[in-house]
């Protein structure tokens, strides 16, 4: 198998800047020899997929995944009931942002759920066979509308979350700068 570690590319020359850069692994991906991260295997490796919201904004009327969890292969499907209290990424502050869409989709793309299991076509079976009924809402779609009288609010409860004990005053570089 051919090394594909050769990055950053190399000049042909220091001096010749108009000469094509060679990259160290360019022949191995022009030929097809090159490893991508699909092509490896591992003994006991799972395969994930997610469930990702169709909807823009959308209430969760029902959620029912017993015939992906039943399925050849499945290890594990993961909905926001089996991780609750587990917030998203940096947003612990956004206390209804969580890891797993919670009752309401406030965006096209929100994971809905998550399916582990032995092959990636199983995996995907899995995703398929869960059944989801959602109810619209009204999406936002640009800054006048989400600024408008009466417009929904993307995060209704934001004003009574309080203060995060995490954030430290004055924590942004730009608001500690001093411009002369």
């Amino acid at each position: 198998m051919t090394d594909t570690t050769g990055w950053p590319p190399q000049a042909a020359s220091a001096t010749a800047p108009d000469r094509p850069w060679i990259r160290g692994d360019g022949q191995a991906k022009a030929t097809g020899q090159a490893r991508y991260t699909a092509d490896l295997a591992f003994p006991g490796l799972a395969h994930a997929r997610l469930l990702l919201a169709g909807r823009a904004h959308a209430r969760i009327v029902r959620l029912d995944t017993a015939r992906a969890r039943a399925l050849p292969g499945v290890l594990a499907v993961l909905t926001q009931d089996d991780v609750p209290e587990r917030r998203y990424g940096s947003f612990d502050y956004v206390l209804d942002r969580t890891l797993f869409a919670r009752d309401v989709v406030r965006f096209e793309g929100e994971v809905v759920a998550a399916v582990a299991a032995l092959t990636p076509e199983q995996a995907a079976a899995a995703v398929a066979a869960i059944e989801v009924e959602y109810e619209d809402l009204p999406p936002i779609l640009d800054v006048e509308q989400a600024l408008a009288s009466g417009s929904p609010l993307v995060h209704p409860g934001i004003a009574d979350y309080g203060h995060d004990p995490n954030i430290e005053p004055g924590g942004n570089v730009a608001g500690r700068s001093t411009i002369v």
